[in-house]
C-alpha cells in the first residue's frame, strides 16, 4: 500500500491490494500473461544481485546473497572428531559381535 499513484487516488491501491490478497492465483497470473512482475519490472530484466563472502565469524564459510529486496545467509560448520567418533564407534561395534 503506501503512496498514492499519480492520479493521488489511494483506493485503486488499496483495491489492487485486496485482489492480490483474495485472489493471489488470479493476480499473478494476470501479470504472467502480461509478462510483468507485480513490482512492475519486465519479466527479462534481471534484478540485482550480490554475494558478500565470509560474513557469520563463526562459521567455516559463509555467503550473504542478495537479489532484489530477498536477503539468504548461508553458513557451513565443519564438526571436528565425527569422523573419528563414527569409527571408533564401529570398531567397538565389531568387537562387540566378535565376541558375543
Amino acid at each position: 500500500m503506501g503512496l498514492p499513484n499519480a492520479s493521488g487516488d489511494l483506493s485503486t491501491e488499496v483495491e489492487v491490494d485486496a485482489f492480490r490478497r483474495l485472489f493471489p492465483l488470479h493476480f499473478y497470473e494476470k501479470h504472467l500473461l502480461e509478462s510483468i512482475r507485480p513490482d512492475a519490472p519486465p519479466l527479462g530484466r534481471a534484478r540485482e544481485a550480490t554475494i558478500a563472502l565470509g560474513v557469520v565469524a563463526s562459521a567455516n564459510g559463509s555467503t550473504l546473497s542478495k537479489v532484489g529486496s530477498t536477503r539468504l545467509i548461508s553458513t557451513c560448520f565443519q564438526l571436528l572428531g565425527v569422523a573419528d567418533r563414527l569409527r571408533q564407534h564401529q570398531s567397538l561395534q565389531s568387537n562387540y559381535q566378535t565376541r558375543f
